[in-house]
């Protein structure tokens, strides 16, 4: 009996302190959400365009040691056009809408810090308006193609986090887009885990 009354108080104290440990959320992994903000750059062979882009993400990520995956899904808008005129003729470039679906695989520096590669598959919505004196048209592209990128990302809280990011996506070598038409991005998120 005397055996008993040191050991039972023992587990106890032992399976309290695991607990805390047991219930512990790995940093990096869940359920989040991030806006986005940064340089964006498009170009062909004939045209170059620069703006800002702003979007938005929603994504889920696993942790097993170190490694973290997973997905994500993302959809921008952005400021990025150029217009030139001569000899009284107008064209207005303007790269519109684009969204993103793809995977990502990091490492975790520490419990704050984490460097991710990222790819998947991206869709982007172009726009070429032309005026003159006498006329004027449209021509709307649809491009598809794909997205590679690498970032930072270094947690402020157990649910805040801010992200630093650069990627480029390219949409193939469609002919109404000049030869092949690429996109350079670099940016900062602030997103929110669950």
């Amino acid at each position: 009996m005397l055996k008993l009354s040191f050991v039972v108080p023992a587990l106890a104290f032992n399976l309290a302190a695991a607990m805390p440990a047991a219930a512990q959320v790995a940093p990096f992994e869940g359920a989040r959400v991030e806006a986005l903000v940064g340089y964006d750059h498009v170009g062909t062979r004939e045209i170059k365009l620069e703006g800002l882009s702003l979007g938005g993400l929603v994504g889920y990520d696993w942790q097993n040691g170190n490694a973290v995956y997973g997905f994500e899904a993302e959809v921008d808008g952005n400021t990025t056009r150029k217009t030139s005129i001569n000899d009284g003729e107008r064209l207005t470039s303007k790269a519109n809408t684009e969204g993103y679906v793809g995977g990502r695989v990091g490492y975790a520096l520490s419990s704050s810090a984490l460097v991710y590669g990222k790819a998947g598959y991206t869709i982007g919505r172009f726009r070429d308006d032309y005026r003159d004196a006498n006329s004027s048209g449209y021509l709307h592209v649809v491009a598809k193609g794909f997205r590679l990128g690498a970032g930072i990302e270094y947690k402020l809280s157990r649910a805040a986090y801010l992200k630093g990011e650069v990627r480029a996506s390219h949409y193939g070598d469609d002919r109404t887009l000049g030869g092949g038409l690429w996109r350079e991005q670099a940016l900062v998120g602030f997103g929110v885990r669950f």
